[in-house]
């Protein structure tokens, strides 16, 4: 009878096993059923995308992106898939809001042999290859200089205007950078540096810093900004021809008064001391050998300020004249361009203006940083060119040629809605140029 009733219990026991695998095997045929329902009505995944695309938490990382690659988020924050070195902006595949452009400009200074016997006599090590360029340059101008004051010919002037022509955005810029972010250890040095270096481009002691540092950053190309474009056409020969000719003629006497009225002294000691000083060198050397005192001092000196007035023609030439206080909307912005290889992240006066301290490594992090205000205020960015191509485009009117090199932010969409955009923000600033004309 004991063995009856084992057996009867081991029987209810395999019976019970039996029911739960089977209420386990309808359980997962349930799971399945659910999985296949849920993933019919799911939208489908592009090949390119992944299901991480659409679940990414909304953050912006900094870290970990390979060298060169711009934050891939859209102003939704949804993440983006492209080819590093993409030279054109593209559109997020889930939102269509459109992103910058991956930026190729330098974040890091080229090292060389040199760097081991530079960095102990920097701020800031990362001026290694500023600071290389500029201490070059030097010797080499005085050795073209003095060639054609010694042996005058056109091989001697022709040497000294290639090194004049090639060197002379980098020598300007490298001042630039110098003058807002001194260099070395010793102030004294960078005077020194700035003060030889100008002289074999053309720049008078002193005038430069005074001009750009102790106006034109003051007044943000305001009314009261002596180089300030907002009053003039600016795709019209006439009024740059206008413009360059007041800066030449009357621009120290217009920035003598300024730094005067201001109750910048020592600026405007500066500059009368600079710029008289640099006028009696070119008349004196000119009795030694005329000649080469108009190839190497003279002429430099003429075309030096006509440059420089082209390059702030181009850097402030689209406003919006209704809100032509705003930086977003009144300063010229170009990326991924070889002049910011060559030249110090130039291209980025954006964020020049918005923090004049910035190194030049970090501006095109700190651009990728407002690049969604920079959409939502409709600014005008560039790619692939420079301000001097900007500048002769203009003087063409190719308007057209330039909407093609536009950053398209999704917003103009056409080439004819860019141009519109474009010669809108080229027209003068009513309010200033009726006080200009009152004045």
């Amino acid at each position: 009878e004991n063995e009856n009733e084992n057996e009867n219990e081991n029987e209810n026991e395999n019976e019970n096993e039996n029911e739960n695998e089977n209420e386990n095997e309808n359980e997962n045929e349930n799971e399945n059923e659910n999985e296949n329902e849920t993933t019919s009505t799911r939208p489908r995944v592009r090949d390119h995308e992944d299901e991480t695309t659409r679940t990414r938490p909304r953050e912006r990382p900094r870290e970990g992106l390979p060298p060169g690659l711009s934050t891939p988020f859209c102003a939704e924050m949804h993440t983006l898939h492209f080819r590093y070195g993409s030279r054109t902006a593209k559109k997020c595949s889930i939102c269509a809001g459109a992103v910058l452009p991956t930026l190729t400009d330098p974040r890091a200074p080229q090292t060389s042999l040199l760097d081991r016997v530079l960095k102990p006599v920097l701020r800031d090590e990362r001026d290694v290859s500023l600071a290389r360029t500029t201490v070059l340059l030097v010797p080499l101008g005085f050795l073209l200089i003095a060639a054609n004051f010694a042996a005058f010919s056109w091989w001697t002037v022709a040497a000294f205007w290639a090194f004049y022509l090639y060197f002379m955005g980098p020598c300007t810029l490298g001042m630039h950078n110098i003058a807002h972010r001194p260099m070395f250890k010793s102030r004294r040095w960078d005077n020194w540096l700035i003060g030889l270096m100008g002289a074999c481009f053309g720049h008078a002691p002193g005038t430069y810093p005074g001009h750009h540092l102790s106006m034109h950053h003051r007044e943000e190309n305001g009314p009261d900004d002596l180089s300030s474009t907002m009053d003039y056409q600016r795709d019209s020969v006439l009024h740059f021809g206008h413009y360059v000719g007041r800066f030449l003629g009357l621009g120290l006497v217009d920035l003598a008064r300024y730094l005067f009225r201001n109750k910048r002294r020592a600026q405007f000691k500066e500059v009368l001391v600079g710029e008289f000083g640099w006028i009696a060198l070119c008349i004196g050397l000119a009795f030694v050998h005329l000649e080469a005192a108009l190839a190497c001092f003279i002429v430099p000196t003429i075309a030096t300020r006509f440059l420089l007035m082209a390059g702030n023609w181009a850097q402030h030439a689209f406003i919006d004249p209704d809100d032509w206080e705003n930086p977003y909307r009144s300063i010229t912005t170009f990326v991924n361009s070889g002049y910011n290889a060559r030249c110090y992240n130039d291209g980025y006066h954006l964020n020049h203006h918005l923090r004049s301290s910035s190194h030049w490594t970090e501006l095109p992090e700190r651009f990728e940083a407002i690049q969604d205000e920079v959409v939502a205020q409709r600014a005008i960015v560039f790619h692939s060119i420079d301000y001097f191509v900007i500048w002769a485009l203009l003087m063409m009117k190719r308007h057209r040629f330039l909407a093609k090199y536009m950053v398209d932010f999704g917003e103009p969409t056409t080439i004819e809605d860019r141009v519109a955009l474009l010669r809108h923000r080229l027209q003068p600033v009513p309010a200033v140029a009726s006080d200009l004309v009152a004045a």
